[in-house]
């Protein structure tokens, strides 16, 4: 099988299960159609390079502390909202752009979320978890020239082989999540007769 045919066959069975692949919003890589739209693709990047980041950083300088980095992460999630809510009212005007960025944005939100909920409530400890303003500032910042690069890179092979490995790292990143959850709430221990 041709590689092409393969990696097509690939990226759109498993873009759909996470994607509403609408042809109004896909983008194209020379003449190769990225099936993931960009909100999506901002949305997977951006829990992908923010989650790496913070999980190779020292873990004892990054602690979630405070009510601005908080601020800042709902503010995130909540900005991808009102993009699309006004976008959906027709007073704004969506671009692949602006789509792509409250992506990366919003992403990068939620992974800051995901690590403070795993290491709060799952490992029971909020040391390690200290993400203060310019941390947190600095990993959208960081989110978003990665995710630019990539996208301008102009190579659809390596734009999905990418966007392949991220969401297949993001899904065993939410499935070990809701295992240690179950672990911890004692769902998943059984006694032994």
């Amino acid at each position: 099988m041709d590689f092409n045919i393969f990696l097509e066959l690939l990226s759109n069975n498993l873009f759909k299960l996470f994607c509403h692949q609408d042809p109004a919003t896909l983008m194209f890589i020379g003449d190769h159609q990225i099936m993931l739209c960009p909100r999506c693709i901002g949305l997977h990047a951006g829990f992908f390079v923010s989650l790496v980041y913070s999980l190779t950083e020292n873990h004892k300088r990054n602690h979630f502390s405070g009510i601005i980095p908080l601020t800042i992460c709902i503010s995130g999630i909540l900005l991808i909202l009102l993009e699309w809510s006004l976008s959906q009212l027709a007073i704004i005007s969506s671009t692949s752009i602006s789509r792509l960025f409250t992506g990366v944005i919003a992403g990068s939100s939620m992974s800051i979320l995901a690590l403070v909920y795993t290491r709060n409530f799952i490992h029971g400890s909020a040391q390690g978890n200290k993400f203060t303003t310019v941390f947190v500032l600095g990993i959208l910042c960081l989110s978003l020239a990665g995710v630019s690069v990539i996208i301008l890179s102009k190579n659809w092979h390596l734009v999905t082989l990418v966007m392949v490995f991220i969401i297949l790292f993001n899904l065993g990143f939410a499935v070990r999540a809701i295992i240690l959850r179950f672990k911890v709430s004692g769902f998943l221990n059984y006694r032994r007769s």
